[in-house]
């Protein structure tokens, strides 16, 4: 049997072809639905987000003091440092990387200039595929011999590559989206601002144990942020139990160029450690996404590699994570507003006997995963060197997955804004410094938000006139003006706000010249008057003559006719 050309066996195949399709095609669409709608644990990857990488006390990856640190007997790729930086640039677009920074301790010994110039190279990797960085000045980044500090407490090497001058140039030249903000004590105290999906980032580092006026310095930075989702770097604050530093803990020498100026041993100023930092600076700020240090890892040799954080949960020795509640005077609004803090140093990570054998970390790092839209930040620990999750050697933890961990941070609060554009003007009609306009004109503008905020504008010219309206939406809105003078340029200032921003602009035009006026010369007036030269007076007095004696003439006909003459 044929149906419409189509044999009935191949009819119904035909039929199965297209419900199969069909269904295919619902499926595909069901599972959109359902990925817009994931939850924190399918999120890696996935959706608007960006990553941010975390490098922590890379000492023993730099040293080339002793010799044997990057020995092979160690257990130690001499190579870890710079594959940890290559990978971050292989997998920009993965992970979409948007910023690196380092805890400090990013030599050994930064007296020796092959340590930091060693460090430089791996991180220009990032500079050259345009992956900004930020770099913390750790207790061995200001100079550090085995066996104590160096005598000359040295900073130079540290100052001769990453400088402002480098991080300038970083910012303006090889990126499009950061912008070098400005620094305290050169470049041991920085910071640098950026936008990436649709919110505003700012990266603050404060040099190992600042004192109380450096710190003061990021407070005031933060301050005048506080529209930014805030990242603060230093070297040291926590410990591998999720706890502060309190003061005195955790070597609290400083070795500095400007002891004079900065050490408390020559002025008494209080260095800040943990618990000082979130007392006085942390604690009174609302819009800090992350904090990140290093510094302190465990130190036992026999350890499983893993430990309970304060909230329950297991995590590697060498690294903590807390959070804490800010202040309620530094919060806008009834929000549970938290700073979420955490501590990685893999320096003495994958012991084997002896005890002393350090490894440095072998190539590894944390890097957070922001999916702003989502409120969460994924955490995420990986042994580039090895390809692996960073894990524990505990068969009962051997998945890794302890070290895989979210973080919910709420953008919508006061320390997490969203840009909110500023609105826009484009096309006034007549056209900005246009000429040759008439004297009376409906002048218009084009009014934008791109967040779709209500506007309220202001339209004045300088003749006087002006119009207003407020809760307006985007679209083209007239301003009659009248009574303008001919040959005169005119101002018409545009003031339109959203709430959020305001935005002032001003466009020009002049009318058109005054039409010439029409007045007739003395030649022209004369030119019909009738000619008084005594001329006209003979030739009215010839023609009346002959008219006369016209006249004369034909009485005398007449006359004749009738016979009377």
């Amino acid at each position: 049997m044929v149906i419409f050309g189509v044999d009935s066996d191949d009819y119904g195949e035909l039929n199965m072809k297209r419900v199969t399709i069909f269904v295919v095609v619902l499926l595909c669409l069901i599972s959109i639905s359902v990925q817009a709608e994931w939850g924190p644990d399918d999120l890696e990857g996935k959706g608007d987000f960006f990553s941010i990488a975390q490098i922590a006390d890379t000492q023993y990856l730099a040293s080339l003091y002793p010799a044997n640190y990057r020995n092979w007997a160690y257990n130690l790729n001499p190579d870890a440092f710079q594959i940890m930086t290559d990978w971050i640039v292989s997998h920009k677009e993965q992970y979409n990387f948007k910023f690196v920074t380092h805890v400090g301790d990013i030599t050994q010994d930064s007296g020796d200039p092959q340590e930091m110039s060693f460090a430089w190279n791996c991180s220009k990797t990032l500079r050259d595929n345009g992956i900004p960085f930020l770099y913390a000045l750790g207790n061995h980044d200001y100079g550090y011999k085995r066996g104590g500090p160096s005598p000359a407490r040295k900073t130079h090497n540290y100052t001769a590559f990453f400088n402002s001058t480098m991080y300038r140039d970083l910012y303006n030249n090889q990126t499009d989206y950061c912008e070098w903000g400005g620094d305290y004590w050169g470049s041991y105290n920085s910071y640098v601002t950026f936008e990436t999906n649709g919110y505003k980032f700012i990266v603050i580092t404060v040099q190992f144990f600042a004192n109380s006026t450096t710190w003061q310095w990021c407070n005031e930075t933060l301050t005048n942020h506080s529209d930014y989702h805030a990242i603060i770097v230093t070297h040291g604050a926590m410990d591998h139990n999720d706890n502060w530093l309190a003061s005195g803990e955790g070597s609290v020498t400083a070795y500095d160029d400007h002891a004079d100026s900065l050490c408390t041993s020559t002025t008494g100023e209080t260095f800040y450690n943990g618990d000082d930092q979130w007392e006085h600076v942390y604690q009174w700020h609302d819009n800090i996404m992350l904090f990140l240090c290093g510094h302190i890892g465990h130190s036992q040799s026999s350890c499983t590699g893993l430990d309970i954080d304060s909230l329950g949960n297991y995590r590697s020795l060498w690294t903590a994570y807390r959070n804490d509640t800010v202040h309620p005077s530094a919060q806008t609004g009834n929000f549970d507003v938290k700073v979420h803090s955490r501590m990685i140093d893999f320096t003495r990570s994958d012991n084997n006997d002896p005890p002393t054998y350090r490894n440095g970390g072998n190539g590894t790092l944390s890097w957070y995963e922001i999916h702003p839209d989502n409120n969460t930040i994924l955490v995420r620990t990986y042994k580039v060197n090895e390809s692996q999750w960073y894990n524990s050697t505990n068969p009962t933890f051997g998945d890794g997955t302890w070290e895989k961990f979210n973080i919910t941070y709420d953008f919508s609060l006061p320390g997490g804004r969203a840009i909110h554009n500023a609105p826009e003007t484009s096309h006034p009609t007549p056209a900005n410094g246009s000429t040759d306009n008439n004297i009376t004109i409906n002048w218009s503008v084009y009014l934008e938000d791109d967040d779709g905020d209500l506007m309220n504008y202001t339209l004045e010219c300088n003749n006087s006139q002006t119009i207003s309206d407020d809760d307006v939406g985007n679209g083209t809105y007239n301003f009659t003006l009248s009574g303008l003078s001919y040959n005169t340029t005119y101002t018409v200032w545009v003031n339109v706000t959203d709430d959020y921003n305001t935005t002032n602009d001003w466009f020009d035009f002049t009318t058109k010249d005054a039409p010439a006026s029409h007045t007739y010369s003395r030649y022209c007036i004369e030119y019909y008057r009738p000619i008084d030269d005594g001329t006209g007076s003979t030739i009215f007095a010839i023609i009346g003559f002959l008219i006369f004696l016209s006249a004369i003439g034909l009485i005398i006909a007449v006359f004749k006719i009738r016979g009377i003459l």
